[in-house]
């Protein structure tokens, strides 16, 4: 039995940018099978810089497969610049685009100076029945989020062409340098030495693992109808045919780019070191699922914003799971009178994400039409109700955008369905003492978070009152009001009941449903308890193949953040997971806002998230100067026309980014 592993680094790049943590990624990487695996050293084999052209990535991936039998485990590594080329199998219907790893030599003119993901797809098929083959990839699938960074006007810039200026992540290196002041500094450093370790500045550069090909390839791209076998899982002719038979893990989502940053003292690939750390942390025997979520809770932690990849993500057992003589290479241990089956579904999975626009290279589909969705909380909302809200927005949309979401936008009207006499009539007792039960444990954690807000907000002297006095003295001042709580019952009828659940996430499908089979690109603002229907109505379109797209996901003062209500939530969707159709999920929370909350790893798998806003609008109402504002107020301040804030560096930024 031979257990091998191939790993390639690129720092130093013969015409493109160079990069400044590959090598040590490889030493890393190298360590780890030795030390923690057992690997023998002459079993795994590594190529850095000039050595890594395709000559050599050949011949190592023969070396790799001489000698292969069942139960053996191969590893495949690269760490370097991705880009994206014109599909080299386009038709007359149009270009496609074709990822690929940039290579020593890379040269857009030379397809011996890079690997397309058909080629390693095709190198994939040559696996023997039973080898388990992991791959590991550090380098960006697309350039979203990056800046080009030239050097000032010196000797040394004529040295520098487009291609050999490296791309910063503007978020990243802004974010690890504490403030945008630093963020500059850092960045003019890196356009003078960005491999200078001793200074704090360039240390906090974080550079792309990305090269923008030519305009002519971006923009034959940009028009071209997407199709990433390897990367995004499309499947196509012969290959829904053949076993999936590797195992991927990536540096980051198909529109991200991997980060080259100075980490513990040295420059690394934050994606290669984080994979050694987090085994070594917790195992050589840690599992698939349990180590994608260490490495996304590292990056997030690490202050870096790429989301690492499991492909398939489903599958299960431990990672390099050599050893099984089963002839399922997923990863999940199953024999082989279960493989059609376990095939098949991998396969919907894989196909549910193509058609559902996870394709990489593109933020935005082509998707017919653009239609925004307000959905609202608890207690009564009359049609139309979101109109402020929409006009708050409007003015900071794009006016092509703005002037197509003026007639394309719609409600989910909900609440009077909870207040329903037939259908409430029709409850048992024991469901509606369940209903009470849930709903004073609703109002205990609300009430809980607005004393604690009062405290902290209390002036010196009063600092000896109980929570109950403090409340009580608010409340004398007209200042005082906790949303929801007048109205919690109606939604533990929803959490418990579930004839009143299943009209409510009816009437959300209503809504979503026909557009998604569309191909319509949805933007879904949620807000306070309908952010609970929300979520729970768009992950119940996870197994459906719909064309269209959730392109932004915005949960505000979402009621996710209430314990009573995650532990309420269908058994299926307690993993948090994000909804399969969304491409972006944003969750927003105001200060004094006590039924909204972060929802990052608790345990939802949001993208992006903004903390601790500023409640507009309640300076009147509550002691403001004290950091302490009025809870009914912040929780309905996000749609403020005077809140820019949200409307425009929220809202209308992630709605603008995807517009066309």
């Amino acid at each position: 039995m031979a257990n091998k592993a191939f790993l390639n680094g690129i720092n130093d790049y013969k015409h493109i940018s160079d990069l400044r943590g590959c090598v040590n990624d490889v030493e890393e990487l190298e360590n780890l099978l030795t030390s923690q695996y057992g690997f023998k050293s002459n079993n795994v084999r590594t190529r850095t810089d000039r050595r890594v052209n395709k000559g050599e990535i050949k011949s190592g991936w023969k070396w790799l497969l001489r000698g292969a039998q069942a139960g053996d485990c191969l590893i495949f590594h690269f760490s370097g610049h991705g880009s994206y080329t014109v599909d080299k199998d386009g038709d007359e219907e149009g270009d496609r685009r074709d990822e690929l790893l940039c290579l020593y030599d890379m040269d857009w003119d030379d397809e011996e100076s890079y690997l397309l993901d058909d080629e390693l797809w095709e190198m994939t098929q040559e696996i023997p029945d039973g080898v388990l083959l992991t791959i590991l990839l550090d380098c960006c699938h697309s350039g979203t989020g990056t800046r080009a960074i030239m050097p000032p006007s010196t000797v040394r810039s004529a040295e520098f062409t487009p291609e050999k200026v490296p791309l910063v992540i503007l978020q990243d290196t802004v974010e690890r340098a504490g403030s945008a002041e630093d963020g500059i500094r850092a960045l003019a450093v890196a356009a003078n030495d960005p491999e200078d370790e001793d200074d704090f500045a360039s240390q906090q550069t974080v550079l792309a693992r990305f090269v923008a090909p030519p305009p002519e390839i971006r923009k034959r791209a940009s028009e071209a109808t997407v199709r990433n076998a390897f990367f995004s899982g499309e499947v196509q002719g012969e290959r829904c045919a053949k076993e999936l038979n590797h195992v991927l893990f990536a540096g980051c989502r198909d529109d991200q780019t991997s980060a080259d940053a100075f980490i513990d003292g040295t420059y690394r690939g934050a994606f290669t070191h984080a994979f050694c750390e987090s085994v070594t942390s917790h195992g050589a025997n840690v599992e698939h699922q349990s180590l994608i979520q260490f490495l996304q809770t590292w990056m997030r932690q690490n202050r870096f914003s790429q989301v690492p990849q499991l492909e398939p993500s489903r599958t299960t057992g431990p990672i390099f799971h050599f050893g099984q003589k089963s002839s399922s290479n997923t990863g999940s241990g199953t024999s082989s009178t279960d493989r059609d089956e376990l095939l098949i579904q991998l396969m919907q999975e894989l196909l549910a994400q193509f058609r559902s626009g996870k394709s990489a290279g593109l933020a935005a589909d082509r998707s017919p039409g653009r239609h925004l969705v307000y959905v609202h909380g608890i207690c009564e909302h009359l049609a139309n109700y979101s109109q402020p809200w929409w006009e708050a927005m409007k003015p900071h949309l794009s006016t092509p955008l703005g002037s197509t979401l003026e007639t394309a936008r719609s409600e989910v009207n909900w609440s009077n369905i909870v207040n329903d006499r037939s259908v409430m009539g029709s409850s048992s007792r024991n469901e509606e003492i369940n209903s009470q039960r849930v709903a004073e444990q609703i109002k205990a954690v609300l009430q809980d978070r607005s004393d604690r807000i009062l405290l902290e907000g209390a002036p010196p002297l009063d600092r000896h009152m109980t929570p109950e006095g403090i409340s009580g003295a608010m409340r004398s001042r007209g200042a005082f009001d906790i949303p929801g709580m007048g109205c919690a019952d109606d939604f533990a009828r929803y959490l418990t009941q579930s004839q009143i659940r299943r009209r409510i996430l009816d009437r959300f499908h209503e809504e979503i449903r026909p557009r998604l089979e569309a191909g319509v690109r949805l933007d879904i603002i949620g807000h306070s308890w309908g952010t609970v229907v929300a979520y729970e109505g768009l992950r119940e379109l996870d197994e459906e193949f719909l064309d269209g797209r959730v392109l932004n996901f915005f949960t505000v003062g979402s009621a996710l953040s209430i314990w009573p209500v995650k532990k309420m939530l269908a058994e299926a969707f307690r993993d948090g997971r994000k909804p399969r159709h969304v491409q972006r999920w944003i969750n927003l929370d105001a200060q004094s806002d006590v039924v909204g909350g972060p929802l990052s790893g608790n345990p939802f798998e949001v993208d992006e998230e903004f903390l601790n806003l500023y409640p507009m609008g309640c300076e009147e109402q509550g002691f403001w100067r004290l950091k302490w504002f009025s809870p009914g107020c912040a929780h309905s301040s996000y749609f403020h026309s005077n809140n820019r804030a949200v409307n425009r560096e929220i809202f209308a930024r992630f709605i603008n980014r995807d517009s066309e």
